[in-house]
């Protein structure tokens, strides 16, 4: 096992043993799919396009840190979580353990795994990156037609992303299709419309 291999080991293993329940590496070339997803929503949603044009940004890792050479993605589910009766009325689950609070299993993970980056000398950053494109070109999922990430655990998970200024090895992303060809469930209720088809949402 080269020395490559062995820090692509260690970091996968720190992941998991700070509790994020996979991880996935990939190269930091442009997220060229998310890119041309951006402009088709512009097209299709000129209303729209200032705030597309916004994260547009988000597809390009060199540019936003030049020296970086790799993206570790990490997630975490919190599909498991039972939340107070009556919040999911006011506030997306998501959004109530998405790990911000520093008493949060989520931020201790996020905190501890970044602190091994700078103990193994490695220099990182945390970017505003797409992270879902992030986690499928490194293996971690696959979109559904509803643009969610789906993992194995389900769609009930969160993403977090850094780059790094060492080359790792690289996992594939996924080929078997997630949905079937013919479904348009999630389309059919969606209950604002705003899933107009498939991996087509009106923001």
């Amino acid at each position: 096992m080269n020395k490559q291999e062995q820090l692509t080991r260690l970091i996968k293993q720190k992941a998991l043993a700070v509790g994020y329940a996979a991880c996935g590496i990939t190269d930091t070339s442009p997220f060229t799919g998310y890119l041309d997803a951006i402009e088709q929503r512009i097209q299709r949603y000129p209303e729209a396009a200032h705030l597309y044009e916004q994260i547009r940004g988000n597809g390009h890792p060199k540019k936003l840190a030049d020296w970086a050479q790799s993206i570790i993605v990490c997630v975490s589910r919190y599909g498991h979580y039972q939340l107070p009766m009556g919040l999911d009325r006011y506030f997306g689950k998501y959004y109530l353990v998405d790990g911000r609070l520093p008493y949060t299993r989520e931020y201790r993970a996020f905190e501890s795994f970044q602190s091994f980056f700078e103990d193994l000398g490695c220099r990182v950053m945390v970017p505003n990156l797409t992270v879902r494109w992030a986690a499928v070109r490194a293996g971690l999922g696959q979109f559904g037609k509803n643009n969610f990430l789906y993992t194995s655990d389900g769609s009930w998970v969160m993403g977090k992303v850094w780059l790094v200024d060492t080359v790792l090895e690289y996992d594939a992303p996924q080929n078997m299709p997630l949905c079937p060809e013919h479904c348009t469930r999630c389309i059919d209720a969606c209950p604002t419309g705003a899933l107009e088809q498939p991996f087509m949402m009106n923001y």
